[in-house]
């Protein structure tokens, strides 16, 4: 049976022109490209090695508000400790009005620890005033430090003027070097604790972090939001997982949920769907603009882009059937051009855009001798393919996904009759290629353009993914491509439960 399987599944998948292909374009396949950033300038920088892996205006002289702080704050551990104790001087206030503040008061004493607490969670301009005193002498000298240190750091592009960062005439910093110094200072337990903390009890008062992607991103353990009116909305982000290790250093950016999640999603290779508290936050987001090829839209919650031909005929083809997002870019195969979705497959030939019909490529009988040959790619001119015995050379071998019944020469195979009113609703799906067959209680059926699984616990019929189907049997898809679906396809529990993917 698990020869029969394997069989099966690759005389599907050999049929499209994209599984004849060399390694390098299989590498193409699994990987993502990097994303579009709608801040002013920013920097994705590998913390483990320095590499950049994405940027825009890398060395642009801005503002950079509040994140000012992180420099602050690392001076500040440098010259004192957290028990000092400091009175909090009267000089220690010269702000605008609408800066955000820890709460001191003249006179008061309070320790570094709680300074830190206060200029890193609600990012006080008191306490960062309070420390350049302090430890300074005076919020001009502690600049002097500063600057000091961002040149032992290789910070060249920066000058600061002040230890709260607010607007100031000649004071700048740029992507680059606050990422460098945010990579410095992850390696510091004392300050990434600190900046990581979500609410701190500080003598009754209760500071809670303002950096919210702490909050929502998994991953994310520090370290400093800001935002004025010159500088616009700004981030400095520490993230770990799956043993990577990424800075990114936000700066004028419209919209910081989208900007921060595609550059952490690229950097640590994980587009696994986590819904940040904004209301409109949905996979189907997509980011949309021209580059140097034309227009593109790029889709949030798989991290691949459309473009041209494929991006005109995209909605063409979803609107009768939808094609899910995007799981590879446009690939050269076989001389034609294809792109992969969740839901199927788009292949370019003598300048048409053409939908493949996935689930209408012949299955072979079942046989325990030779290797079946693979039927030629529906819409290609290309010769068949034979495919490799399980274990050899060649052409991957799929882990065994449930079967579907042996296809015969008889007439084409009905509808099953749960499925039937689905199917009249949507005539896109063409005619069924394989009779219906039970799995854990569900009906499934393939189609010509998809595939249908009747959910008799919920009542109701679910699309399943035929393209992540083929990906994952030539583990194609990466570790994590990204969890989100459009409405109409079965959650991850209906997949789970069917073994749709295996692998």
């Amino acid at each position: 049976m698990r020869a029969f399987l394997a069989a099966v599944m690759l005389s599907l998948l050999v049929a499209s022109p994209a599984f004849a292909q060399t390694k390098p374009t299989a590498t193409l396949a699994r990987s993502f490209p990097a994303p579009p950033i709608r801040a002013r300038s920013a920097v994705l920088l590998d913390a483990q090695t320095g590499q950049v892996l994405a940027s825009k205006n890398a060395h642009m002289h801005v503002q950079i508000a509040s994140t000012t702080k992180v420099m602050t704050a690392l001076l500040a551990l440098e010259l004192g400790h957290l028990t000092d104790r400091i009175r909090v001087p009267a000089g220690a206030f010269n702000f605008e009005s609408d800066a955000t503040v820890m709460g001191l008061r003249a006179g008061e004493v309070v320790t570094l620890k709680d300074l830190l607490y206060g200029l890193l969670l609600p990012s006080g301009a008191d306490a960062a005033n309070v420390i350049a005193i302090h430890y300074a002498g005076s919020e001009t000298k502690f600049a002097a430090l500063m600057n000091q240190k961002a040149a032992q750091l290789g910070m060249k592009d920066t000058h600061y003027v002040t230890a709260h960062g607010l607007d100031t005439p000649g004071q700048y910093s740029s992507a680059y070097d606050l990422a460098l110094l945010g990579a410095y200072v992850s390696g510091i337990p004392q300050l990434m604790a600190i900046a990581g903390t979500r609410s701190y009890n500080w003598a009754g008062h209760i500071l809670v972090n303002v950096n919210h992607v702490l909050f929502w991103y998994p991953g994310v353990d520090g370290i400093k939001p800001g935002y004025t009116y010159a500088a616009g909305i700004c981030q400095l982000l520490d993230a770990h997982r799956g043993g990577r290790h990424v800075i990114a250093a936000i700066l004028d950016t419209p919209d910081l949920v989208i900007d921060a999640r595609n550059l952490l999603n690229f950097g640590l290779r994980d587009f696994t769907w986590i819904k940040s508290p904004l209301t409109y936050d949905v996979p189907g987001l997509t980011v949309n603009g021209t580059g140097r090829a034309g227009p593109y839209a790029y889709y949030v919650g798989s991290g691949h882009y459309m473009r041209g031909s494929f991006l005109k005929q995209y909605w063409n083809f979803s609107r009768v059937l939808p094609l899910g997002f995007p799981r590879t870019e446009a690939l050269q195969v076989n001389g034609h051009l294809v792109q992969y979705f969740q839901n199927g497959e788009l292949e370019q030939i003598n300048g048409k855009v053409i939908r493949v019909p996935l689930g209408a490529t012949p299955l072979p009988t079942p046989s325990p001798t030779p290797s079946p040959t693979a039927t030629p790619h529906p819409t290609s001119t290309s010769t068949s393919i034979p495919v490799q015995k399980e274990g050899g050379k060649g052409t991957p071998t799929p882990t065994p996904i449930p079967p579907a019944p042996t296809p015969t020469t008889r007439p084409r195979p009905s509808v099953a009759s749960s499925l039937t009113r689905y199917v009249k609703a949507h005539g896109a799906l063409g005619s069924p290629s394989l009779p219906a067959w039970k799995v854990k209680g569900y009906t499934l059926q393939t189609f010509q353009f998809g595939a249908l699984a009747y959910d008799p616990g919920a009542r109701r019929v679910w699309m399943l993914p035929v393209g992540d189907r083929l990906l994952a049997a030539l583990h194609y898809l990466p570790e994590h491509p990204g969890n989100g679906y459009p409405p109409d396809f079965a959650p991850a529990s209906v997949l789970r439960t069917i073994g749709w993917m295996a692998g």
